[in-house]
């Protein structure tokens, strides 16, 4: 299973939208929404792209960004493009244990769009842990080594 090739990379944005009690909250104040952005439009929810990578032997990963345009300058629909116009090809073919050579690629071809690399980044991590059935944060060190590391 772990040199078992990705053969298909999914797409797809979803929308979610925000409680009535989480709209206020982010509409109140002087105009200012999350980081001390004054925005025009009001936040009716978040928006997400998700990943769905698939082996040749059936094995799926999943991977999620929220994509806030204000913030990174770009929608799910533009970053989906991204990944199905350029950054796609490095993956295709490629076993997700190649993490580190697919970075490379990603990287070496196109520059930045951290979150689209991203997105791609965990469902290959999501794709070689079920292909050897562990979770995740095993491939990645333990659960106590991720947590420490996430409270930095």
């Amino acid at each position: 299973m772990p040199h078992d090739p990705i053969v298909k990379i999914e797409l797809r944005p979803v929308f979610v939208p925000f409680t009535e009690m989480v709209r206020a909250h982010l509409q109140g104040g002087s105009g200012k929404v999350a980081m001390g952005l004054k925005v025009e439009d009001h936040w009716l929810g978040g928006d997400f792209l998700i990943c769905r990578m698939t082996t040749e032997n059936g094995v799926v990963g999943l991977g999620e960004s929220y994509v806030w345009l204000v913030e990174s300058g770009v929608s799910p629909q533009l970053m989906a493009d991204m990944i199905e116009q350029h950054l796609a090809r490095f993956v295709l073919g490629r076993s997700a244990f190649d993490i580190g050579a697919i970075h490379g690629k990603l990287d070496n071809n196109v520059a930045r769009n951290e979150m689209a690399k991203g997105l791609l980044d965990m469902a290959l991590h999501d794709v070689a842990a079920r292909s050897v059935g562990r979770p995740v944060h095993d491939l990645c060190g333990d659960a106590r080594s991720i947590a420490f590391r996430s409270a930095w």
